[in-house]
């Protein structure tokens, strides 16, 4: 049985090269024989020192393919270590989301603890019943001034989630104050809608980006009662207006002054400039009148000369 070995590329390349690098020695060194008669010793000098330049030429350029090639490694490691950190952060950041998910979807079940307790069960502000929950959302803000789902369940004998969606309009969770739990920081609708509404809107829909579609209804009803934004030609602002701050009007008083100041020196420089470009009235006409007076010698001889003009008696 005959055994046939298989050579790769890669083997056939390198024994091409070794195949062509020996048939080169082999006629560099006959050639070197067969020029023995011809050459001289100096060309021998001469061939000794280009083979030594030779030998420098060809040790650089294999430094040079060893620098390419470690550089060209270290280029690949360096790719390969960026890959596998993004991939760690793209992991960690889906195990992150993946938390967040879930403890979102823990939160918004409206699920309680198994050892929960209502805490208004031996309160006495609690000792009535209610009939209906509207009732009992009366009751609660008249005894604690706030919404409070515990007590309003506590009253009426209805469960949290059925109070919530009994009142669902009447009242809204403030995502500042509910602490991540379904029945805290409710508010009315008067005392949610009102204030500083943008914030409140910024807020809620932060909120709902971490906890997909529990604020929706908060986003709906602050834009239902926002007011469309005004055009500047429908904004009337004056000094005394109270949501003016006091810098901005400070500034404006300073911008005022300096103008003025600035309006009342062109004025003055205006005005001498007139004086300045005006002839004096008075000398003009004084000269005028000067000009058409005759001198008292002129007018002695017109006066000698008329008397003797005159007839001799």
């Amino acid at each position: 049985m005959v055994n046939s070995t298989v050579i790769t590329p890669i083997e056939s390349d390198v024994a091409l090269q070794a195949k062509e690098k020996r048939e080169f020695l082999f006629n560099f060194y006959d050639n070197m024989m067969k020029g023995g008669d011809i050459l001289s010793v100096e060309d021998i000098d001469i061939v000794m020192e280009s083979l030594k330049l030779a030998q420098l030429d060809i040790k650089e350029r294999e430094k040079r393919k060893i620098l390419e090639r470690e550089a060209a490694l270290l280029k690949q490691k360096m790719a390969e270590d960026e890959k596998r950190r993004r991939m760690a952060e793209v992991r960690a950041a889906k195990r992150a989301e993946r938390k967040r998910k879930e403890r979102a979807a823990q939160i918004t079940a409206m699920e309680l603890p198994l050892d929960y307790i209502n805490r208004y069960d031996d309160d006495a502000r609690a000792n009535v019943h209610c009939y209906t929950i509207s009732e009992g959302l009366l009751v609660s803000l008249d005894a604690l001034g706030l919404v409070d789902i515990e007590f309003i369940s506590s009253v009426t004998g209805e469960e949290m989630k059925t109070v919530i969606e009994a009142l669902k309009g009447s009242i809204y969770q403030n995502p500042l104050h509910w602490e991540e739990c379904y029945y805290k920081g409710w508010e009315t609708s008067d005392e949610y809608l009102s204030g500083n509404l943008m914030h409140k809107l910024a807020i809620a829909r932060e909120a709902n980006e971490e906890y997909p579609g529990l604020f929706d209804d908060n986003i709906k009803a602050i834009q239902g009662v926002i007011n469309p934004d005004l055009d500047t030609d429908e904004i009337y602002i004056t000094l005394g207006s109270p949501w003016v701050p006091a810098e901005t009007v400070s500034l404006k008083k300073a911008n005022r002054k300096e103008k003025t100041k600035e309006a009342d020196m062109v004025k003055d420089k205006g005005k001498e400039k007139k004086v300045m470009h005006q002839a004096p009235k008075p000398m003009v006409a004084v000269e005028k009148r000067r000009t058409n007076m005759i001198p008292l010698k002129q007018s002695r001889r017109q006066c000698l000369r008329k008397i003797k003009r005159l007839p001799r008696l």
